[in-house]
Protein backbone atom coordinates (compact mmCIF):
# COMPACT_ATOMS: atom_id res chain seq x y z
CA UNK A 1 0.00 0.00 0.00
CA UNK A 2 1.35 3.41 -0.94
CA UNK A 3 2.68 5.53 1.32
CA UNK A 4 0.09 8.53 2.11
CA UNK A 5 1.73 12.05 1.29
CA UNK A 6 1.59 14.48 4.50
CA UNK A 7 -0.99 17.95 3.77
CA UNK A 8 2.44 19.70 3.54
CA UNK A 9 3.21 17.54 0.68
CA UNK A 10 -0.07 17.81 -0.80
CA UNK A 11 0.23 21.87 -0.45
CA UNK A 12 3.85 22.21 -2.02
CA UNK A 13 2.79 20.02 -4.95
CA UNK A 14 -0.57 22.13 -5.49
CA UNK A 15 1.85 25.42 -5.18
CA UNK A 16 4.48 23.81 -7.30
CA UNK A 17 1.44 23.40 -10.02
CA UNK A 18 -0.28 26.47 -9.60
CA UNK A 19 3.41 28.88 -10.04
CA UNK A 20 4.32 26.66 -12.90
CA UNK A 21 1.13 27.42 -15.22
CA UNK A 22 1.76 30.30 -17.34
CA UNK A 23 1.00 33.85 -16.02
CA UNK A 24 -0.73 35.61 -18.39
CA UNK A 25 -0.10 39.64 -18.11
CA UNK A 26 -2.68 42.57 -19.42
CA UNK A 27 -0.87 44.99 -21.45
CA UNK A 28 -0.71 48.56 -20.16
CA UNK A 29 -1.80 50.87 -22.95
CA UNK A 30 0.79 53.33 -24.21
CA UNK A 31 -0.14 56.61 -23.01
CA UNK A 32 -0.55 59.71 -25.30
CA UNK A 33 2.10 62.58 -25.88
CA UNK A 34 0.72 66.00 -25.96
CA UNK A 35 2.83 68.60 -26.04
CA UNK A 36 1.57 72.39 -24.99
CA UNK A 37 3.47 75.29 -25.58
CA UNK A 38 2.91 78.35 -24.03
CA UNK A 39 4.06 81.92 -24.79
CA UNK A 40 3.71 83.20 -21.44
CA UNK A 41 4.80 81.54 -18.22
CA UNK A 42 1.74 82.31 -16.24
CA UNK A 43 -1.69 81.70 -16.89
CA UNK A 44 -1.80 79.42 -19.15
CA UNK A 45 1.08 77.35 -17.87
CA UNK A 46 -1.15 77.02 -14.59
CA UNK A 47 -4.02 76.13 -16.05
CA UNK A 48 -2.47 73.40 -18.09
CA UNK A 49 -0.30 71.98 -15.28
CA UNK A 50 -3.67 71.60 -13.35
CA UNK A 51 -5.14 69.44 -16.22
CA UNK A 52 -2.49 67.76 -17.06
CA UNK A 53 -3.37 66.00 -13.51
CA UNK A 54 -6.49 65.42 -14.80
CA UNK A 55 -5.60 63.37 -17.96
CA UNK A 56 -2.57 61.83 -16.59
CA UNK A 57 -3.81 58.49 -16.39
CA UNK A 58 -3.79 57.93 -20.15
CA UNK A 59 -2.68 61.23 -22.01
CA UNK A 60 1.21 62.78 -20.97
CA UNK A 61 0.71 66.21 -21.08
CA UNK A 62 3.72 68.38 -21.25
CA UNK A 63 3.38 71.82 -20.60
CA UNK A 64 6.30 74.36 -22.27
CA UNK A 65 6.52 77.87 -20.53
CA UNK A 66 7.68 80.65 -22.83
CA UNK A 67 11.19 80.45 -24.27
CA UNK A 68 11.71 83.52 -23.11
CA UNK A 69 9.73 86.65 -21.15
CA UNK A 70 7.94 88.81 -23.78
CA UNK A 71 8.64 85.60 -26.76
CA UNK A 72 7.47 86.43 -30.30
CA UNK A 73 5.30 84.19 -31.74
CA UNK A 74 7.42 83.43 -34.22
CA UNK A 75 10.11 82.04 -31.23
CA UNK A 76 6.92 80.47 -28.84
CA UNK A 77 6.27 78.20 -32.56
CA UNK A 78 9.90 77.96 -33.26
CA UNK A 79 9.90 76.23 -29.49
CA UNK A 80 7.10 73.75 -30.12
CA UNK A 81 8.28 72.72 -33.48
CA UNK A 82 11.75 71.68 -31.76
CA UNK A 83 9.76 69.77 -29.24
CA UNK A 84 8.11 68.14 -32.03
CA UNK A 85 11.15 67.29 -33.58
CA UNK A 86 12.86 66.17 -30.56
CA UNK A 87 9.82 63.55 -29.53
CA UNK A 88 9.97 62.10 -33.43
CA UNK A 89 13.32 61.20 -33.03
CA UNK A 90 13.21 59.59 -30.01
CA UNK A 91 10.12 57.73 -31.36
CA UNK A 92 7.69 58.87 -29.31
CA UNK A 93 5.51 61.45 -31.71
CA UNK A 94 4.03 59.61 -34.80
CA UNK A 95 2.21 62.64 -36.04
CA UNK A 96 -1.50 61.06 -34.74
CA UNK A 97 -3.53 63.95 -33.95
CA UNK A 98 -3.84 62.73 -30.81
CA UNK A 99 -0.32 62.67 -30.51
CA UNK A 100 0.45 66.16 -31.51
CA UNK A 101 2.15 69.59 -30.10
CA UNK A 102 0.25 72.97 -29.74
CA UNK A 103 1.43 76.49 -29.58
CA UNK A 104 -0.78 79.07 -27.67
CA UNK A 105 -0.27 82.63 -29.17
CA UNK A 106 -1.56 85.61 -28.62
CA UNK A 107 -2.79 88.29 -31.01
CA UNK A 108 -2.68 91.24 -28.95
CA UNK A 109 -3.58 94.78 -30.04
CA UNK A 110 -0.81 95.98 -31.71
CA UNK A 111 -0.95 95.45 -35.45
CA UNK A 112 2.51 94.30 -36.26
CA UNK A 113 2.30 91.74 -33.61
CA UNK A 114 -0.80 90.65 -35.18
CA UNK A 115 0.54 90.51 -38.46
CA UNK A 116 3.62 88.27 -36.87
CA UNK A 117 0.96 86.01 -34.82
CA UNK A 118 -0.79 84.95 -38.16
CA UNK A 119 2.23 84.58 -40.64
CA UNK A 120 3.49 82.53 -37.50
CA UNK A 121 0.88 80.18 -37.11
CA UNK A 122 1.04 79.92 -41.01
CA UNK A 123 4.55 78.99 -41.00
CA UNK A 124 4.13 76.50 -37.45
CA UNK A 125 1.01 74.58 -39.30
CA UNK A 126 3.37 73.87 -42.45
CA UNK A 127 5.60 72.35 -39.95
CA UNK A 128 3.06 69.87 -38.65
CA UNK A 129 2.43 72.34 -35.41
CA UNK A 130 -1.04 73.04 -34.08
CA UNK A 131 -1.01 76.70 -33.31
CA UNK A 132 -3.97 78.40 -31.34
CA UNK A 133 -4.65 82.43 -31.42
CA UNK A 134 -6.34 83.77 -28.55
CA UNK A 135 -8.05 87.33 -29.18
CA UNK A 136 -6.53 89.60 -27.44
CA UNK A 137 -4.97 87.36 -25.42
CA UNK A 138 -5.32 83.89 -23.24
CA UNK A 139 -7.26 85.70 -20.31
CA UNK A 140 -9.79 85.27 -22.77
CA UNK A 141 -10.14 81.55 -22.63
CA UNK A 142 -9.97 81.57 -18.42
CA UNK A 143 -13.00 83.90 -18.55
CA UNK A 144 -15.16 81.80 -20.90
CA UNK A 145 -14.94 79.40 -17.64
CA UNK A 146 -17.01 81.98 -16.17
CA UNK A 147 -18.62 83.97 -18.73
CA UNK A 148 -19.75 83.35 -22.21
CA UNK A 149 -18.77 87.32 -23.06
CA UNK A 150 -17.56 87.97 -26.67
CA UNK A 151 -16.73 91.57 -26.11
CA UNK A 152 -14.09 93.74 -27.01
CA UNK A 153 -11.39 94.23 -24.65
CA UNK A 154 -8.71 97.16 -25.79
CA UNK A 155 -5.63 95.01 -24.12
CA UNK A 156 -4.66 92.43 -21.64
CA UNK A 157 -5.07 94.20 -18.86
CA UNK A 158 -8.45 94.80 -19.45
CA UNK A 159 -9.83 90.61 -19.88
CA UNK A 160 -7.56 90.18 -16.85
CA UNK A 161 -9.60 92.44 -14.95
CA UNK A 162 -12.62 90.79 -16.05
CA UNK A 163 -11.35 87.43 -14.95
CA UNK A 164 -10.83 88.85 -11.67
CA UNK A 165 -14.19 90.72 -11.16
CA UNK A 166 -16.20 87.26 -12.35
CA UNK A 167 -13.79 84.74 -10.33
CA UNK A 168 -14.46 86.60 -7.27
CA UNK A 169 -18.72 86.51 -8.56
CA UNK A 170 -18.10 82.42 -8.84
CA UNK A 171 -16.16 82.31 -6.07
CA UNK A 172 -16.28 84.68 -3.29
CA UNK A 173 -12.55 85.02 -3.22
CA UNK A 174 -9.65 86.72 -5.47
CA UNK A 175 -8.03 85.42 -8.03
CA UNK A 176 -5.03 86.27 -6.61
CA UNK A 177 -1.70 86.56 -8.76
CA UNK A 178 -2.01 84.34 -12.71
CA UNK A 179 1.10 81.84 -11.87
CA UNK A 180 -0.74 80.88 -8.35
CA UNK A 181 -4.36 81.29 -9.23
CA UNK A 182 -6.32 77.64 -8.20
CA UNK A 183 -7.14 76.57 -11.77
CA UNK A 184 -9.08 73.62 -10.44
CA UNK A 185 -11.79 75.48 -9.49
CA UNK A 186 -12.42 76.15 -12.88
CA UNK A 187 -11.60 72.43 -14.57
CA UNK A 188 -15.54 71.09 -14.00
CA UNK A 189 -16.67 74.45 -16.33
CA UNK A 190 -14.09 73.01 -19.21
CA UNK A 191 -17.56 72.15 -21.18
CA UNK A 192 -19.23 75.10 -20.58
CA UNK A 193 -15.85 77.09 -21.54
CA UNK A 194 -15.53 74.99 -24.94
CA UNK A 195 -19.50 75.76 -26.11
CA UNK A 196 -19.03 79.06 -25.19
CA UNK A 197 -15.41 79.30 -27.01
CA UNK A 198 -17.06 77.37 -30.57
CA UNK A 199 -19.91 79.86 -30.33
CA UNK A 200 -17.62 83.13 -30.39
CA UNK A 201 -15.24 81.71 -32.97
CA UNK A 202 -18.22 80.48 -34.99
CA UNK A 203 -19.87 83.78 -34.94
CA UNK A 204 -20.55 85.43 -38.30
CA UNK A 205 -19.32 87.87 -37.88
CA UNK A 206 -17.03 86.61 -35.15
CA UNK A 207 -17.09 88.05 -31.73
CA UNK A 208 -14.85 90.41 -30.93
CA UNK A 209 -12.53 88.93 -28.25
CA UNK A 210 -12.06 85.09 -29.05
CA UNK A 211 -9.92 82.00 -28.89
CA UNK A 212 -8.68 78.93 -30.33
CA UNK A 213 -7.18 77.17 -27.51
CA UNK A 214 -10.55 75.24 -26.95
CA UNK A 215 -9.45 73.38 -29.70
CA UNK A 216 -6.39 72.65 -28.01
CA UNK A 217 -8.71 71.16 -25.24
CA UNK A 218 -10.82 69.38 -27.72
CA UNK A 219 -7.66 67.36 -28.81
CA UNK A 220 -6.27 66.67 -25.23
CA UNK A 221 -9.73 65.26 -23.76
CA UNK A 222 -10.56 63.53 -26.97
CA UNK A 223 -7.47 61.54 -26.39
CA UNK A 224 -8.82 60.25 -23.30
Amino acid sequence: MPARKSKHSREALANRDRYARPRVFQEVPTKRVIVVVCDDAKTSVGYFTCLKQLVRKRTALHVERSPHDRATAQEVVESAIEHRNRLLEEGVHDNDDHECVWALVDLEWDSERRAAAHQAKSFGVGQGIHVALSDPCYEVWTLLHLDGTGEMFMNCAAALARVETEWQKAFAQAFGPKAHADYGKIMPRIGEAIARAKKNYGANPRTPSWTEVFQALEAILGAE
